[in-house]
């Protein structure tokens, strides 16, 4: 206990009597004694009326002379304040325990908290607490105790309550322990036995009322309620505050993750749909996210033959189409490009080559450029609005038109120069001169190693001098000389044996 009173000191001083009754013959009573005086002599703050009254309880005792003269002397010390200044002895509280609390608790509460709420519950329990004789609450015990709340309120409810309301309650205990008082308890023990009877018949008659003894109960699944859903420190996990922290550190790790996989996705689809894309064509797509109509009706960079129906379209939308009809068309060529069925049928028809691009064609301006019948067919049926039937028909005869067109360039071998063009040789590379061997050093590395540093391979101060004459050798050939010595050792001494006994 952190603050010991006279009444401490006589209920102690009583004990003592009972032992030194109980074995007779021993010296227990100078060492409790003694123990009793360094107590008494070392707590500062004692009363007048404390110290007759200890004084008067010492007189009326039934210890040895000694012990008396003892214990009055350390009462008188205790009454002049310079010992306990002086002194580097201090009394510290230790925490109690008390666990099995539904073996404590009597008829009566097991009554009230029946029918009580949980506010009024916590009352309930803090002043039984304070009757056997507690001072400060544990946090283990602290668990047990609002658990046990929590059961009965769901017994009487029927409804469990939340992880947050459940620390709300625990914080409640903990202030209504602190705040109430009781008229008599008994005295508090570090830890608490399994049933209140063991603690003797003195115990039990402070702590509990004639007509209201303790009554055991057993409540099913607190020990788990206790270890798994009842937080009581502002860090558990099972908290709504600390759950959201949590979440928003996950959600952080996780968003460049999902951009990434977003990005892989969109790539998927358009070599689904489009065929044939890189991921330089997917920066293509990207400025349709803004809204802008303008971007639809660039043409995208696709090595396919839908590359000049798309130039052939944005074309006809900036010459002699309205913007709001050409920006129409181009969203209906993009959804037409990007549907099922067209993905279907590009994935069955042969891959059209894309149109060889010459210097000369590059040097010309647009409007020399004349656009291939086929693509006007293919225009206008992009630009009219039909139904999907006849558009997949006019495409199948693009596609057949422009198989006709390329069937002699894909005779041809991709990137074989022409016959009439002269090719010019590549030059060889540029020979480089041989270099020159390096000449080899005059002077040997050193070999490092010595019997001082047992043939250690990065040497010590001895063999790292280029001036050391001694005897180099790496670690292996000195434990073949290191046996060799100890074997000639070991005759040395087998001679002087010999030589020693023959005299």
């Amino acid at each position: 206990m952190a603050r010991w009173t006279a009444d401490d000191f006589v209920q102690e001083m009583n004990s003592i009597q009972r032992l030194v009754g109980m074995r007779p013959g021993t010296d227990m009573e100078p060492k409790l004694v003694q123990a009793l005086q360094d107590r008494m002599a070392h707590h500062p703050g004692w009363t007048a009326d404390q110290l007759c009254k200890m004084m008067e309880a010492v007189g009326e005792s039934s210890l040895s002379g000694n012990s008396k003269d003892g214990l009055l002397k350390a009462l008188d010390d205790a009454a002049g304040p310079t010992i306990a200044g002086q002194s580097q002895v201090r009394l510290t509280s230790k925490p109690q325990t008390l666990v099995q609390l539904c073996n404590y608790l009597s008829k009566s509460d097991w009554a009230k908290l029946s029918t009580s709420s949980s506010w009024d519950a916590t009352v309930v329990v803090s002043e039984r607490l304070r009757r056997l004789g507690l001072t400060s609450l544990k946090e283990e015990t602290k668990k047990y105790a609002t658990g046990i709340i929590v059961t009965c309120q769901i017994e009487r409810l029927g409804i469990a309550p939340s992880y947050d309301d459940i620390y709300r309650l625990a914080e409640q205990l903990h202030k209504v322990f602190l705040s109430v008082q009781v008229p008599r308890k008994a005295a508090g023990v570090t830890v608490y036995p399994l049933h209140p009877s063991e603690l003797g018949p003195g115990f039990m008659k402070d702590a509990y009322d004639p007509e209201d003894p303790p009554e055991p109960r057993d409540l099913p699944g607190l020990v788990a309620r206790v270890v798994n859903e009842t937080p009581v420190r502002s860090t558990s996990s099972l908290l709504s505050w600390n759950q959201e922290k949590k979440n928003k550190k996950k959600g952080k790790d996780a968003a460049g993750d999902d951009a990434l996989h977003m990005q892989a996705l969109m790539h998927r689809f358009l070599q689904q749909t489009v065929g044939g894309t890189g991921m330089n064509n997917f920066n293509a797509v990207q400025p349709a996210r803004n809204g802008s109509l303008g971007a639809l009706q660039e043409p995208c960079p696709i090595a396919s033959g839908m590359q000049g129906v798309q130039a052939n379209t944005s074309m006809q939308s900036k010459g002699t189409v309205p913007s709001s009809l050409a920006a129409s068309s181009s969203l209906q060529a993009l959804q037409n490009i990007a549907s099922p069925q067209h993905a279907a049928q590009t994935s069955s028809s042969p891959r059209v080559p894309a149109q060889q691009c010459t210097r000369d064609s590059m040097l010309q301006t647009p409007s020399s450029v004349a656009p291939p019948p086929v693509l006007t067919q293919v225009e206008t049926a992009v630009t009219t609005p039909a139904s999907s039937s006849k558009l997949e028909a006019i495409e199948q005869e693009a596609f057949k038109a422009l198989q006709a067109q390329s069937k002699p360039v894909e005779n041809k071998k991709r990137g074989a120069p022409d016959q009439g063009k002269a090719v010019m040789k590549r030059p060889s590379a540029k020979a480089s001169a041989a270099k020159p061997v390096g000449k080899a050093s005059a002077d040997p590395p050193l070999k490092l190693g010595c019997i001082r540093c047992r043939g250690c391979r990065t040497g010590c101060s001895q063999c790292q001098d280029p001036g050391f004459k001694g005897l180099r050798l790496t670690r292996e050939e000195w434990k073949e000389w290191y046996a060799k010595r100890q074997l000639a050792l070991a005759k040395g001494k087998a001679c002087n044996k010999k030589s020693k006994s023959k005299k």
